[in-house]
Order: structure tokens, then sequence, then C-alpha cells
């Protein structure tokens, strides 16, 4: 039930933030969900995203080093821009979106 509730306050918050053209939030939002599912899946530390951390996720979720590298890039990229174009939103959403579709 809890589970439920959560994803429809997640789903209202990312309406909301993309009405608003708040992509930046988004992106953020994102990111702190990603972190999340790397560590309750794969058991790492996601405090320091280094290159121990691109291995470690590498290794265990079989995702390629290089897009898991560039997932980290882009949202370094973001997190250092006052504003985000709709576009790179949809790149940073599908380079997500393709790792939790790829990864074991």
């Amino acid at each position: 039930m809890k589970s439920n509730y959560t994803r429809i306050q997640l789903t209202f918050l990312w309406l909301l933030y993309f009405l608003q053209n708040n992509h930046r939030q988004l992106v953020l939002q994102k990111m702190k969900l990603f972190l999340q599912f790397v560590r309750d899946r794969y058991k790492i530390q996601t405090r320091e995203l280094q290159e121990e951390f691109v291995y470690q996720l590498s290794v265990k979720s079989e995702i390629k080093a290089e897009k898991i590298q560039k997932i980290l890039d882009s949202y370094r990229a973001i997190d250092f821009s006052p504003e985000i174009q709709e576009r790179i939103l949809a790149d940073f959403h599908q380079q997500i979106e393709s790792f939790y579709k790829n990864c074991k």
C-alpha cells in the first residue's frame, strides 16, 4: 500500500514540475530515485559517484561503465545549469530508463 501511495505522490510531483517547466527539479528527483534504486538493488553506497562507484555498478548491473558515466556526466552538467531545456530533460530521462530496462 505504501509503495502505491509513494508512486502516486511521485507522479503528482512530476506532473507539477513538468507543468511548471521546472525541468531542473525533475532531473534532481529522477537522479534521487535512480540512486535509491542503486542502493536498494545493488547495495552500493552512492555518496561518492566516482570511478569506484561506476565500476561496482557496472559489474553488478551488467551495464557498460561508459553508459553509467554518461548518466553521471549528464546529471552533473544539469546540476550546474540554472535552466534546463526539454530536450536535455528527455535525453536524461532516456538514459535512466535505458539503465532500468537493461540492468540485471
